[in-house]
């Protein structure tokens, strides 16, 4: 593997530090032309908007549950899953597991949340393509801020 590059490595401490100040992740992305036709691709396939709900949602729940514990390690280790093994015994699984998208797969409870954060997620992408800007920020968590 080749090493960090020193600007790359001082331009992700540049973020974490201002993840601190803010108290905000993620950023504010301006679209190309590309990316707008992909945004309103997006908001024309139900399927996938599910799925990016589903996926929000249960990042949310997980950072919220990891928060919620006393020390720094805990909540580092109940988000992260408990520390990475060693570099050389550690492997990315391609096979990824995708969440049904079908109504009658989940509970009515969570069917509501998920349409709701649907929603969001279509105002969203229809704020992006106007503006031509996407606003990723979001409030950052207690275990992000512990890690």
């Amino acid at each position: 593997m080749l090493p960090v590059v020193r600007s790359d490595s001082e331009e992700q401490i540049r973020y974490f530090k201002e993840c601190i100040e803010t108290g905000l992740v993620g950023s504010i992305s301006e679209l190309d032309d590309d990316d707008v036709a992909e945004y309103k691709a997006w908001l024309n396939d139900e399927d996938l908007l599910v799925a990016q709900a589903i996926n929000r949602l249960q990042r949310d729940a997980a950072l919220e549950t990891a928060s919620q514990l006393d020390s720094d390690e805990a909540k580092i280790a109940n988000w992260l899953g408990g520390p990475l093994p060693s570099i050389q015994e550690y492997r990315v699984s391609f096979e990824q597991e995708h969440p049904s998208t079908n109504e009658r797969d989940h509970t009515p409870e969570f069917w509501a949340k998920i349409k709701k954060e649907v929603s969001r997620i279509r105002s969203e992408y229809r704020n992006a393509i106007k503006d031509r800007k996407y606003d990723y920020r979001q409030p950052l968590e207690p275990a992000r801020l512990a890690w």
